[in-house]
């Protein structure tokens, strides 16, 4: 299929069949169908006009529409019309089907800007785009579906030129140039390999209930007689490759039938030279750090550290203020904000015991993914999903789940959904006080959805160009789905079907479809539920509800989960550990960035004794949070049955926790306060990023390409580099604040500059180290599990981006021009930039592949303007102080010279 396309502010060209006026319209017929159309003055559905003006040079667009609707671009590129019939004509953003228009009578003439709208006889469109001066040509095809093919353009030495459009793989094809004819095909060159192999069996193996594959591998016979293999039945699957005779054979994916198979074939002799290659390298940063860059086996001179002997005394208050401080941290933390409170008389309130409720949390539901999940950790998102709250009015979203199913009618006018938008509320129609509506408020007395029309523009309106109400609308209305689908029961998918083929589970909305034996047996403890529920009976609730577990034991063995998974689900959800430990991080940060600044100002030997109260404290404080954060991180691990970094959210869990543990060593070593009170920071940043509504805390199944141990040896390896890297950013902005003192005499502050700089140069060699070493171990699980090293997939190629200036930055030490504390401390601060684009920023402008890449480009966040904003003004900032004052002290040249950093005088 060919499907011409247009260009747009190119050079005119003499052979092109037409170049004029173009507008691109958003098209809505009286069905609801939509599509997008390209419309030329010269094309045959319209006509040349000067129905507008009475200049004869002045073009207009005509198209039939029962009668005639004329559209005119100017030279200025502005759209005007009339039409020989009423039309509603709307401003860019108002409904699309006439809310907020205007009417315009026959012949009236009216104004088009891009994103207007006009409705007439049940049709409407939407400018989408207008062009003074547009060419055709040859494009991609709307249709996904359609044949790939190659613009060829042929030219010999007489100076014929010829240009043809060659389908891929349909053999050759006869080219005319000049007096001759020539074969062009364009294709795939068939090589033989000397052996075969037949396909026995394809298989696709889904997660229960749904369409994700889980798996899927190609059954194939092995046919060579001259080597004696005849029909050697071999498996190939993701990540599992058939190699034989130097060829290596992927599954790389499958036919839409799901009858066939698509395998890519590899031969690569290259292989071991390149992976010496990436030995010697590794080799080479292995060697490097073990020369002290990850400890201090050669300190650098520094003042005679104080080592006084602690007495017992000291020791217990350490034990005492650790303890007090810990106790403070989990109480402030546990607390959780209620929801508004609201006057509605016979409204449900929360009636079953701790023990029932925490029984119901044990029952089983399989969500839209096929993920098996316990009633605790699905009723959790549904809550959280449609109210924005952990617990709404005092509710336990387990008992406030279940009685949205048994008292649907009640829960339907209940203002349940969150709405804080003013927009959103503007088009809702309620006053900007309101802060919950509920679904009933949202459809007229006629049962239509009020908000249909906005919907529908929000939804065609390109991503990149809706506004921050349209995307608050779509999100009200998938919450609004949401909601409508659970109190119609369809999303508690708790019954299963025995010896279903693909293992789906049915909800409360289709339960009659479930074999009549099995829908007697559940017939009686699932009405007891529902009307325990009803009539806040808790002994029917609590009697029923062990029941259903044993049923779904009975009739779902196959995909229930273990019921240590399921525990440990359980108590992730109930503890969140990753919310909690904030507040130890919290501490520990006040504590260790109080040590020191008191070192810094207070001790003549800035390095503390092990024992030291303060530094001890703030240690214990600081131990327990990443054992903490560790417990959980072990805990989602068991709950998810696969290593926690398949998506955002685990990635950002496990830089954290990286980021801790690197603290906790760098402390160890150097007992300033500095490196787990800045570890301490850097934490709570990232946990709260993971916070966001942009990560999704959910668990997911896993695809099957990171089904692999190479997800835990690539992915931990490269993510603890951004650990490392973004430590060595807040030790870079730490030095650059401290230059913010810089003033004769202060030899204290000086003394701290160098001796974090040399701690930031170990960092940064180290996360360069790991950042390179991550990056080689990705190219060798893609040659391993596909048979390509490197795609410059976006973030393959920001990730060399990234390794280019880290490495740079390195190296600065071993130019004297640049060899100062400030311009190390400045790069490494800025350098940060590009590990923030490689991990996020692909994501807002480009679009990546990469497991915890959303592969949607959805513009560019506000927060990088501010954080751009806040690291030039602290550059420059410490810049001005760096070149107006001077240190000085008597030791200066003694301490230049012994350090290797070069300290202007």
């Amino acid at each position: 299929e060919l499907n011409p396309d247009f260009k747009v502010g190119q050079a005119a060209d003499p052979n092109a069949p037409m170049r004029n006026p173009a507008l691109k319209l958003e098209v809505v017929t009286p069905d609801g169908r939509t599509f997008s159309q390209q419309h030329f003055a010269l094309h045959s559905g319209f006509v040349m006009g000067d129905s507008l003006s009475g200049s004869a040079h002045d073009l207009a667009l005509s198209y039939e529409w029962s009668r005639n609707l004329y559209l005119r671009i100017d030279d200025q590129g502005a759209v005007t019309g009339a039409a020989e019939f009423p039309v509603q004509v709307g401003a860019p953003g108002a409904g699309h089907m006439g809310g907020g228009s205007q009417p315009v009578d026959p012949g009236t003439p009216f104004s088009l800007g891009e994103g207007a709208t006009l409705q007439a006889n049940g049709f409407g469109f939407q400018l989408d785009k207008a062009w003074r001066a547009a060419s055709w040509g040859r494009g991609a095809s709307m249709n996904q579906n359609a044949p790939a093919g190659a613009l060829v353009e042929i030219a010999d030495s007489q100076g014929n030129r010829a240009e043809e459009l060659i389908p891929v793989g349909n053999g050759p094809q006869d080219v005319t140039l000049g007096s001759r004819t020539v074969q062009v095909a364009v294709g795939p060159v068939r090589i033989p390999v000397g052996y075969q192999v037949h396909l026995d069996d394809f298989v696709l193996v889904t997660y229960p209930g749904s369409n994700n594959p889980a798996s899927f591998e190609s059954h194939v016979r092995l046919s060579d007689p001259p080597h004696g293999i005849e029909g050697k039945p071999v498996r190939i699957y993701m990540n599992h490759p058939l190699t034989y005779r130097g060829f290596k054979h992927f599954q790389s994916s499958y036919d839409q039938d799901r009858k066939g198979t698509v395998l890519s074939v590899n031969h690569d002799p290259g292989k071991w030279p390149t992976y010496v290659g990436y030995i010697l390298m590794t080799l080479g940063f292995l060697i490097t750090l073990s020369r002290g860059l990850l400890w201090n086996r050669n300190p650098q001179p520094m003042t005679q550290r104080i080592q006084k002997p602690a007495s017992r005394k000291a020791a217990q208050s350490v034990g005492t203020v650790a303890l007090g401080l810990v106790l403070l941290g989990t109480a402030a933390i546990a607390s959780n904000a209620q929801a508004q409170g609201h006057d509605h008389s016979g409204t449900p309130t929360p009636f079953l015991a701790a023990d029932t409720v925490d029984e119901a949390r044990h029952l089983i539901v399989q969500d839209y993914q096929g993920r098996m999940k316990p009633l605790d950790t699905y009723a959790r998102e549904m809550v959280v999903k449609v109210t924005k709250k952990s617990h709404f009015e005092g509710w336990d979203p387990v008992e406030l789940y279940l009685s949205w199913i048994s008292q649907p009618r009640y829960w339907f006018n209940y203002p349940l959904l969150k709405v804080r938008n003013d927009g959103l509320k503007n088009i809702l129609g309620i006053d900007k006080s309101v802060s919950y509506v509920s679904a009933a408020s949202v459809f007229d007395a006629q049962g239509g959805y009020r908000l249909q029309g906005e919907v529908e523009l929000a939804h065609r309106t390109p991503d990149r160009d809706r506004s921050k109400t349209q995307r608050k609308l779509l999100a009200f209305d998938d919450r609004l789905n949401l909601l409508l689908l659970s109190i119609q029961g369809q999303t508690f998918k708790i019954f299963p079907v025995p010896e279903h083929a693909n293992d789906s589970w049915l909800g409360v909305d289709v339960f009659g479809s479930l074999p009549a034996a099995q829908r007697d047996q559940f017939q009686g403890p699932y009405g007891q539920l529902t009307e325990g529920m009803a009539h806040s009976d808790a002994a029917a609730v609590a009697a029923a509800v062990p029941a259903l577990e044993q049923l779904q034991r009975q009739f779902g063995a196959k995909v229930m989960p273990s019921d240590s998974k399921v525990r440990s689900e359980i108590w992730l959800n109930q503890f969140n550990p990753f919310m909690r430990v904030m507040a130890l991080y919290g501490l520990a940060l006040a504590v260790m960035g109080i040590a020191y600044v008191w070192g810094l100002a207070k001790r003549k030997d800035p390095h503390y004794p092990p024992r030291h109260p303060l530094f001890a404290t703030g240690m214990v404080v600081y131990t327990i949070a990443v054992l903490f954060h560790l417990f959980g991180y072990i805990l989602r691990w068991t709950a998810s049955s696969h290593a926690p970094l398949s998506n955002g959210y685990e990635s950002l869990i496990f830089i954290s926790l990286a980021t801790a543990i690197a603290g906790l060593w760098y402390e160890y070593r150097d007992r300033r306060g500095s490196s787990a009170g800045l570890s301490a920071l850097l934490v709570l940043v990232i946990l709260g990023v993971a916070m966001l509504p942009t990560f999704d805390p959910a668990i997911s199944p896993i695809v099957p390409v990171l089904a692999s141990y190479w997800l835990i040896i690539h992915v931990t390896v490269i993510t603890a580099s951004y650990a490392l890297l973004g430590l060595a950013a807040t030790m870079g902005m730490t030095i650059l604040i401290l230059h913010l003192f810089k003033r004769p005499g202060a030899d204290r502050v000086r003394r701290a500059v160098l001796e974090m700089t040399t701690l930031l140069w170990r960092v940064l060699v180290a996360g360069l180290a790991m950042l390179s070493v991550g990056t080689l171990l990705g190219g060798v699980w893609a040659n391993e599990s596909w048979g390509r090293y490197w795609g410059w997939d976006p973030k393959e190629t920001w990730a060399l981006v990234t390794i280019l200036v880290y490495a740079t930055v390195v190296h600065f030490r071993y130019i004297p021009a640049l060899n100062r504390p400030w311009v190390l401390a400045a790069a490494s601060f800025v350098a940060i930039s590009s590990v923030i684009m490689t991990y996020l920023g692909v994501n807002y402008l480009l679009t990546g592949l990469h497991s915890y890449g959303s592969g949607e480009a959805t513009g560019m966040p506000s927060w990088v303007y501010y954080t751009g904003a806040f690291m030039a003004l602290l550059v420059t900032a410490s810049y001005v102080a760096e070149k107006r004052h001077d240190w000085t002290g008597p030791r200066q040249k003694q301490e230049r010279k012994s350090t290797g950093i070069h300290v202007p005088a």
